[in-house]
């Protein structure tokens, strides 16, 4: 599987790795008040190199195991946003969740609306996610555009979550 590819937007989405931590701790803390809304309340070893080292090791030993693939979005060598498929799933159902952030200076020029229709792509056609689903509303659609008949396709706009 491709592990990185550019979007149109000039941004480059790939693979998370485990040299990320400085960078990712970084990237939380320049974002952390405009996160806020949206993100869990962490402790405070989340905004730091070393807690990033054990987030990625985490998400990474999930990527091994199959249940999850974590991305980074980097724009002019710094990460502006991550998307995460996660919580695989495999046989019948074929499923997963799409978690995603976007860096405050980042927002609103269309990358992660990019970048979902992307990573959407990926779980369609690389991982397999086809199985129907009960219809769930936009809002609660785990992953839009991998279900016939909900929110929206692969080259659409994600669900809200």
């Amino acid at each position: 599987m491709e592990t990185q590819g550019s979007l149109v937007s000039g941004v480059l989405l790939r693979l998370l790795d485990a040299e990320d931590a400085g960078p990712m701790a970084e990237a939380y803390s320049v974002n952390r008040t405009h996160l806020a809304p949206w993100e869990p309340e962490r402790p405070e070893e989340h905004y730091t190199e070393e807690g990033q080292k054990h987030a990625i090791a985490h998400s990474l030993g999930e990527l091994v195991r199959g249940t999850e693939l974590p991305l980074v979005l980097v724009e002019d060598g710094t990460i502006v946003g991550r998307a995460t498929l996660s919580s695989i799933v495999r046989g019948a159902f074929q499923k997963a969740h799409l978690g995603y952030w976007i860096a405050e200076r980042a927002q609103g020029r269309g990358i992660m609306t990019e970048a979902a229709a992307a990573v959407v792509e990926i779980a369609r056609d690389i991982l397999g996610c086809t199985a129907s689903r009960p219809r769930r509303s936009p809002a609660t659609c785990p992953l839009s555009g991998c279900w016939p008949g909900t929110a929206s396709s692969a080259t659409g706009s994600p669900a809200t979550t």
